[in-house]
């Protein structure tokens, strides 16, 4: 290892934004003080992690500020402005959300008696497949600065940039195979579960849950029915809108169309999956989702299925199928507001012959 690369390790027991501003200068004062070594004296690393570490503590919010933004969104005051830039941006950012979140996670359901490990693995899943989405709310809501607030090297700013689209058929083309699996697993686990919910007389106006033991092929028959019967109905009303609107979609010249995100694949998959679980459980049990998710299936399949095929000839978005399957029509999508990626303001430091990150 060569000593550039040796400080430059030691020193990330600083924090990003000090390293961004002086760790060039510090790295060079290192350097200077070993001539002819390859790497950091155990002596000279202890000090500089103790060094970083304490400026990590001292620089950090107080206990008050802290719990208001990790729990209640609280925003950050403009002088911890470069902790939150640090927090937000850091690549530890998911597990520390996830950590803070899981805790009051853990205690709701162990107060309420539910199955704390799935619940928490759901949730742990789902707040890393979120957390671009996440940080971005973060960056507006904490680094945004407010009116009448100091400047910071931290702040970032409005710019207007083209609105990401998906298209509709890439979307569809995951959503209609997850439906469709979802709702045959829903079929299957309300006509196989041994037993049902049901009510029982408990004296004069009273009424109790009660769980009787039934066959579900004529309930199944009767629920399957009506939500196939309804979502005939509405996928043929559709059909006249999708036909007449599709061809006939307005320019869009502030929107720019991309691929499904991996995290979005994953994230319908990961929920296909939990939901199947679910359903496999209820199957030998009580069926209490299954009802729902079969009802929904059969509203939405043959709708989803047309506006599939539909938007193959078109090349629309998701969005704008999903204003017309919402009864509504297509808007020109206008210049969005966002911030640009958040980066240190001196850049990543870096100079020939001292130290590289």
């Amino acid at each position: 290892m060569s000593i550039d690369r040796s400080v430059a390790f030691w020193l990330r027991a600083y924090p990003p934004r000090w390293r961004a501003m002086h760790g060039e200068e510090l790295a060079t004062v290192v350097i200077d003080l070993a001539p002819g070594a390859d790497r950091v004296d155990m002596r000279t690393a202890a000090g500089l992690v103790r060094a970083g570490w304490t400026f990590r503590w001292r620089d950090r919010p107080g206990p008050r500020v802290l719990l208001g933004y990790r729990l209640l969104d609280v925003r950050i005051p403009a002088r911890y402005r470069g902790w939150a830039h640090d927090d937000i941006t850091g690549p530890l950012h998911p597990l520390r959300s996830a950590a803070w979140s899981a805790a009051l996670l853990f205690g709701f359901l162990a107060l309420s008696g539910l199955d704390v490990l799935p619940m928490l693995a759901v949730y742990g899943v789902a707040t890393v497949l979120m957390d671009p989405i996440t940080r971005r709310r973060l960056v507006r809501r904490h680094l945004v600065p407010g009116a009448g607030e100091w400047p910071t090297p931290w702040d970032v700013w409005w710019t207007p940039e083209q609105r990401t689209r998906v298209p509709a058929v890439q979307m569809l083309s995951w959503v209609v195979p997850a439906l469709a699996v979802l709702t045959v697993g829903a079929g299957a686990a309300f006509v196989a579960a041994p037993s049902k919910p049901g009510m029982e007389s408990c004296g004069t106006g009273c009424w109790e849950s009660v769980t009787v033991a039934a066959s579900h092929a004529a309930v199944a028959l009767a629920v399957a029915g009506v939500a196939a019967v309804a979502g005939a109905v509405l996928a043929l009303r559709l059909s006249l809108r999708f036909a007449r609107t599709l061809p006939a979609l307005p320019a869009q010249p502030a929107r720019v169309l991309v691929g499904l995100p991996w995290r979005g694949r994953v994230g319908l998959v990961v929920g296909t999956a939990v939901l199947l679980a679910e359903l496999a459980y209820e199957s030998r049990n009580i069926p209490v989702v299954a009802p729902v998710v079969l009802a929904l299936g059969l509203l939405a399949l043959p709708t989803s299925l047309l506006a599939w095929v539909a938007s193959r000839r078109s090349g629309a978005a998701f969005v704008d199928v999903w204003r017309i399957a919402t009864l509504r029509e297509p808007r020109v999508d206008t210049v969005a507001a966002r911030v640009r990626p958040v980066r240190p303001p001196v850049g990543p430091w870096s100079v020939t012959g001292v130290a590289r990150r």
